[in-house]
Parts: C-alpha cells; sequence; structure tokens
C-alpha cells in the first residue's frame, strides 16, 4: 500500500473478537482497555470466495452480499461493545462526532437487470427508497432476487431501515454515496455491440439519484439534529469518462486515464468476460485505467473520489462536502 493512504477500518467479523470477549469476562479496568479499532473505525463490507471486496445491497438479493439489515445488526453489536467499555454517554458522544458513509444501491440495480425483471421501473426505484428510509415497524415490500425474477414479499422491517436506525443508535453525521453510471461497467459494456454505456442503466442510476436526494431532505427535516453529504457518484464517474481534464484543473491531480472503458484485470473483450484472477490478464499501469475489474474502480480512481467527495462542490455534493459535514 502506498505510503500516503491511510489504510482502511478493519471488517466488522475482525472486531468481534476473542480478545474483547475475553477482556469483559475477566472484568478488567475500564481504564486499562481501549478498544481501539472500535473507535478508529470500523467497515461492514465483507469478501467473497475469491477474496473480492463486495458491498452491500439494499435489499437482500445475492447470498454473499451483506445486505443493510444484517449491516445494522451489526453495528447494534458494535454500539453494545463500546457502550461496555467507554459508558452510555461517552459513547453517544463519540458517535454523534462520528460520520457515517452508506454507499449502496449498485448491486439491487444490477440484480433488477440481470433477473430481467418486469416490475414498473418507477415502483422498483420507490421499493429501495422505502427499504432505505422508512420507519421503525412499517411493513414494506421488500424485494428479492433469490429465484429468477422479483418477487414481492411484504415483511416487518421492524428496525432494521437504514439511516434512521442509525440516527437512533446515535449517528448524526451521514455521508450517503449515489449510484455511479453502472451501464459503464465492462461488465455490461459487453452487452453493447459497440462497447459504449448501457443507456437504460444509466437512466435508472439516475433516477435513484434523484429520488435519494428527494429521501435526504424529507429524512433531514424530520430528524433534528441529522447532517449529511450527498455524493453525486454518476455526475463524478461520468464526467471522469467524458473529460477527465476537468478533476486535473479542480484537484490539482493528473487524471489522464488512458482506458475508461477496459478493465485492468480480467479476460476477453475489454478484459470484462471473466473475472480478475491470477491467471486473468493484468495491465501494465493500473494508474492508468478507471477500471480495476468487471465492476470496481482501480484504487487511484477511488481515490480522485474520495478528494472529490471530500473537497467537492455542489455539482458532485450536497447540499455540503465531506470536509464540510466533518467540521459540524
Amino acid at each position: 500500500m502506498p505510503k500516503h493512504l491511510v489504510p482502511p477500518p478493519p471488517p466488522f467479523s475482525f472486531l468481534v473478537t476473542q480478545q474483547l470477549m475475553s477482556e469483559q469476562t475477566r472484568s478488567c479496568p475500564k481504564a486499562k482497555y481501549e478498544p481501539i479499532s472500535l473507535i478508529m473505525g470500523s467497515t461492514f463490507s465483507i469478501q467473497d470466495p475469491q477474496g473480492v471486496s463486495a458491498t452491500a445491497s439494499i435489499v437482500p438479493i445475492f447470498y454473499n452480499i451483506v445486505s443493510m439489515s444484517e449491516q445494522i445488526k451489526q453495528f447494534e453489536t458494535i454500539y453494545g461493545n463500546l457502550t461496555l467499555v467507554k459508558g452510555r454517554h461517552a459513547t453517544k458522544t463519540l458517535l454523534a462526532r462520528s460520520m457515517f458513509a452508506v454507499s449502496v444501491g449498485s448491486n439491487d440495480l444490477f440484480g433488477y437487470f440481470e433477473s430481467r425483471s418486469t416490475v414498473d421501473p418507477v415502483i422498483f426505484i420507490n421499493s429501495l427508497m422505502t427499504a432505505y428510509g422508512c420507519h421503525i415497524n412499517v411493513s414494506i415490500y421488500i424485494i428479492s432476487n433469490f429465484y429468477s425474477q422479483y418477487d414481492y414479499r411484504e415483511i416487518e422491517l421492524k428496525d432494521r431501515h437504514i439511516v434512521k436506525a442509525l440516527y437512533n443508535l446515535g449517528a448524526r453525521k451521514f455521508g450517503i454515496i449515489g449510484v455511479p453510471p453502472i451501464g459503464c461497467c465492462p461488465s455490461q459494456r459487453i452487452h453493447n455491440g459497440t462497447g459504449g454505456c448501457l443507456e437504460i442503466e444509466n437512466t435508472f442510476a439516475r433516477a435513484f439519484h434523484s429520488a435519494l436526494d428527494a429521501l435526504m431532505k424529507q429524512l433531514a427535516s424530520k430528524l433534528p439534529e441529522m447532517k449529511y453529504a450527498l455524493g453525486n457518484s454518476y455526475e463524478m464517474t461520468i464526467n471522469v469518462i467524458n473529460q477527465a481534464q476537468l478533476f486535473t484543473k479542480f484537484y490539482l491531480i493528473c487524471a489522464d486515464f488512458k482506458s475508461v472503458d477496459t478493465a485492468c484485470c480480467g479476460e476477453g473483450w475489454l478484459n470484462a468476460e471473466k473475472t480478475c484472477t491470477p491467471e486473468a490478464n493484468m495491465c501494465s499501469n493500473r494508474d492508468e485505467y478507471l477500471f480495476w475489474d468487471l465492476y470496481h474502480p482501480t484504487q487511484y480512481a477511488a481515490e480522485l473520489a474520495a478528494m472529490t467527495l471530500y473537497n467537492g462542490g455542489p455539482q458532485f455534493v450536497t447540499p455540503i462536502n465531506f470536509a464540510q459535514l466533518v467540521a459540524y
């Protein structure tokens, strides 16, 4: 890892350790034990069997992706551990000062298209928004892709909604990241004879962001202490694809990607017909590629996105950027 990059926080599965349990069992004085990994931060992503990091989905779509409801349950465990060690008041103060980053939705949109769903797009997007921000103990329709097509099932969500559940657990600052132009991923481009983006999928991504923007404004009006920054991943990514020099101008870094349509690691056309494996084709300089594999950005592209979220203007982050959110 380059020296200028900060290592990511440990995953949830690492945080709930035998050490923590044994320390609590022995009833060590609180002053002598600080769960440093918990205090510094935590992430709730997982890894698939090949070791590739997997993001969440709003609703349970794939067997190897952690849904947001499950991640909230994991955070409840961390909340309990922090309260035991630091006390309720100190935990409340710590969480209120922390920023909670939520980046979810792409897998849900991919699932819609991969299942060839016939659900009306408006109903589909609205269902995702309901799952994203609905109230406690509200019965909602959740979308499942466990079978070959989408199936509506009414369930009791209880306290497993996203923003309000986190708010009730003490979160006050939310860094929300929208969905990028998923139709421009190499995995989707190969389904277009020209190798161009699949615009129907990008239309869904734009609709998702518009709905998410409206939802966040609504939640902020109802939750008095809530502050948020909404990153427009669509605009950020499409601008890199269409005019990378824009970021060079504003952030004084070189964003001259040599390839914005081909994966650095993979096989076949656009390196997107097979996944990245030790035997796959590998580009010579990953910093010249927007995409690392079929779906995910390279580290350099991710660093560029992080800088934009942190310092970007209203074209990319609203109503404030992440730097301003942290300063609250």
